[in-house]
This record gives structure tokens, C-alpha cells and sequence, in this order.
């Protein structure tokens, strides 16, 4: 778990970084941008949309693992807009939160 957590917290810090970067140079268009590359079918749209479904499986994997309550959709919600940046710390938290039980982590505590 101690590996596991250090991925996550240096993934965090790149990814949290890049993005502050990214958001300071280009400003906060990323839908514009991803439309634009979605729209034309080639490589990188086809990354958008591989990307897409990525951050709609973490948000229904959030909601459902906080059994569609207000806070879990909200969160999940949240989640499909914010990607890593939101589950990286999310993952953090519930590492600790479930002492280490990966089982705990994935399913929660209503489903053991």
C-alpha cells in the first residue's frame, strides 16, 4: 500500500501541476479543444474520446460506491469534469480512511 500511495501522490503533484500550467498558458478551454479533436476523427480525437469514457467509468464508480447518495453524485459528478485531480486525492483519502483494505476501498463499507 505504502507504493501504492506514493504513485498516487506523485501522480497527484504531476498532474496538479500540469494542469495549473496548462490552465495559466492556455486558459480553461479544454472542451473547446477536446470537441475540436473529437469532431475531426483522427488520433488524437480518438484519445478524447478513450479519455471520456475513462472519467464517466471514475464517475459512476464513485456514485455507485457511495450508493448514489446526494454527496456521491455531486462528487462524481465532479469527478467526470476534474479527472485525476479529483480521484487521485479521492484515492488518497479512502486509502487511509479503509486502512489499506483495497476490498473496502473499491466496493465501501455497506457492501462487505
Amino acid at each position: 500500500m505504502a507504493l501504492f500511495r506514493i504513485y498516487l501522490f506523485v501522480t497527484f503533484a504531476a498532474i496538479l501541476a500540469y494542469t495549473v500550467w496548462v490552465i495559466a498558458t492556455e486558459g480553461p478551454i479544454f472542451l473547446q479543444v477536446a470537441i475540436g479533436m473529437l469532431s475531426e476523427f483522427k488520433w488524437p480525437g480518438q484519445f478524447t474520446l478513450d479519455f471520456a469514457i475513462y472519467l464517466y467509468l471514475s464517475m459512476f464508480w464513485i456514485m455507485w460506491r457511495n450508493e448514489f447518495s446526494a454527496f456521491g453524485i455531486v462528487f462524481g459528478l465532479v469527478a467526470s469534469v476534474l479527472g485525476a485531480v479529483v480521484l487521485l486525492p479521492y484515492l488518497i483519502y479512502l486509502s487511509y480512511k479503509c486502512e489499506g483494505d483495497v476490498k473496502l476501498m473499491l466496493i465501501g463499507p455497506n457492501r462487505m
